[in-house]
């Protein structure tokens, strides 16, 4: 197993090499479980059927059945940033 160097961005992001994406055939938009083994840093790939129960699919279209536009969310934020005391 050859090492690779990778390095992490200020948000926290890394690139996978190439090589490895392609030999684990990781594409754009797929999911990674991430975990810690002592001082080492796992990923693995997951499985389509695994992700469902993730938070980003369990609230995939939570807003699409309000009825809101953006004059009532300004009006909202407006609310509340007056009862915070912000103008």
């Amino acid at each position: 197993m050859e090492r690779q160097i990778t390095k992490v961005t200020a948000k926290g992001q890394v690139t996978i090499p190439a090589n490895l994406r392609k030999a684990l055939r990781i594409h754009s938009g797929d999911y990674l479980s991430v975990f810690r083994e002592g001082n080492r840093l796992v990923a693995e790939v997951v499985e389509g059927k695994e992700v469902k129960g993730g938070v980003i699919e369990q609230t995939a279209g939570i807003w699409k059945d309000r009825d809101l536009d953006l004059k009532d969310l300004r009006h909202s934020d407006d609310t509340r940033f007056g009862r915070l005391g912000i103008e």
